[in-house]
């Protein structure tokens, strides 16, 4: 019988490990941004006009993916402290551009691997309605459409715990990362839809916020996550360290 933490539980206390941390998790954020922004400007400074233009803006834009995933495992080795109680620092979201830079990379690899598969319907839909411009492409385009939002929450779902895995297990390799993942959030998917349905308001408060709540929103979203994660592999304890985590049964 599983001893897991309800998902408003686990809000609460993410609420509660973020006080006096504010300061820290919006700094990460903000520098994060930052430097994301300025890789998007490059990407889009580049001129398209020409076969090396193009081909130049879709490596800039394939390594703003990478660094994207660096970014999320050094915010994940972040949030690992601020819910665990130690001592956290802003630069911590940098972690793995210095430490598990290959099995980061990999992970996220493997991710963008799926979630193109996932799209995939949608894209060809969309190329032949632009090409051929026939309206029978639309329906199938909105349904690849559904298929690619569906595919892109399921894999989120899954993997979630894959960057946390990365510092609680640094002798695990990607592969390895990359099966336990299922093994451990397939069996309480339904916990982690009902999670997810309860961030929704915080990621609205972003949008209507016209991003200006996005550092206070995400540095919640990221805590809840990390404690869920901590909960998951801890059913019914909240672990004093990252290093403390134990995979149970549900992971054997």
């Amino acid at each position: 019988m599983s001893n897991n933490n309800s998902p408003a539980l686990l809000r609460g206390i993410a609420r509660e490990r973020l006080s006096g941390n504010f300061g820290t998790t919006i700094r990460a954020y903000v520098w994060s941004r930052v430097i994301m922004v300025c890789i998007t400007w490059l990407s889009m400074s580049i001129s398209q006009s020409g076969t090396g233009g193009r081909v130049f803006y879709v490596i800039i834009y394939f390594l703003s993916l990478i660094i994207t995933g660096i970014f999320d495992a050094g915010s994940a080795f972040l949030y690992l402290h601020v819910v665990s109680g130690r001592e956290a620092s802003p630069g911590m979201v940098f972690s793995c551009f210095r430490n598990h830079t290959d099995k980061t990379v990999l992970i996220t690899l493997y991710r963008l691997l799926l979630e193109a598969l996932a799209s995939i319907t949608f894209a060809y839909a969309y190329v032949q309605y632009v090409i051929n411009g026939q309206s029978g492409y639309l329906g199938l385009s909105a349904i690849g459409l559904i298929v690619m939002i569906a595919g892109y929450l399921l894999i989120w779902a899954i993997y979630l715990p894959a960057y946390y895995l990365i510092h609680d297990f640094p002798d695990y390799g990607a592969l390895e990362i990359i099966r336990l993942c299922p093994k451990l959030t397939l069996p309480r998917l339904g916990r982690m839809v009902m999670l997810f349905v309860g961030m929704i308001p915080l990621k609205l408060l972003e949008v209507l916020s016209l991003g200006v709540g996005a550092p206070w929103a995400e540095s919640y979203v990221n805590a809840i996550m990390a404690e869920y994660y901590l909960d998951l592999m801890n059913p019914g304890l909240i672990p004093a360290g990252p290093q403390e985590a134990v995979i149970r049964q549900g992971a054997e």
